[in-house]
């Protein structure tokens, strides 16, 4: 039972989620709003600080600069705020090892203040400050499911369960997820 609440949950957040931000949801409630992170210089100069002690050696000195290394992305053509929240609060980032996938899900590495500091100085240095505003209870469940079942069940599962996709990919259980990872 709780887990196909957890599902249905998901299903929401994906269907507010692909309803555009300017637009409105079904019966006219505003589907999304965006969050732009406005914040003191001194959260500003801790995340460039910790940016500069936990990121530069691979992003390069300027987030929107180059990184150092070619299979590393310049965090400009990441996603910006919302992509540095994502990585920095699923554990994803900093990558662990030098070593094997860098996008598997850990422990965080930082505590939410600091998490929030990185999102704020990267978001402004790359241009792209805003972040999701989610809020399942506004979303349209049949339009979610039906999105789901074309873009995220293939892969997923049709329960949200995850799957082994073949080789060594395993798509990741979608139960238990923070609406805000959806996003």
């Amino acid at each position: 039972m709780r887990r196909t609440a957890i599902l249905i949950g998901g299903i929401a957040v994906l269907a507010l989620l692909l309803t555009p931000a300017t637009g409105t949801a079904h019966g006219g409630v505003r589907a999304a709003a965006q969050q732009q992170p406005s914040d003191s210089p001194a959260v500003n100069a801790r995340g460039r600080e910790l940016y500069q002690n936990a990121c530069a050696s691979c992003h390069g000195p300027d987030p929107a600069g180059p990184s150092y290394y070619p299979r590393v992305p310049s965090l400009k053509d990441t996603g910006g705020a919302a992509a540095v929240n994502w990585v920095l609060r699923t554990g994803r980032m900093p990558w662990k090892d030098n070593k094997g996938p860098a996008i598997e899900r850990g422990e965080p590495r930082f505590n939410d203040k600091d998490i929030h500091a990185l999102v704020v100085y990267i978001g402004e240095a790359v241009g792209d400050a805003q972040l999701p505003q989610v809020d399942p209870a506004l979303g349209n469940l049949q339009r979610g499911r039906q999105l789901y079942g074309q873009a995220c069940a293939a892969c997923h599962g049709m329960n949200g369960a995850g799957a082994a996709l073949g080789g060594q990919n395993i798509a990741v259980s979608l139960q238990n997820v923070h609406p805000q990872d959806v996003a």
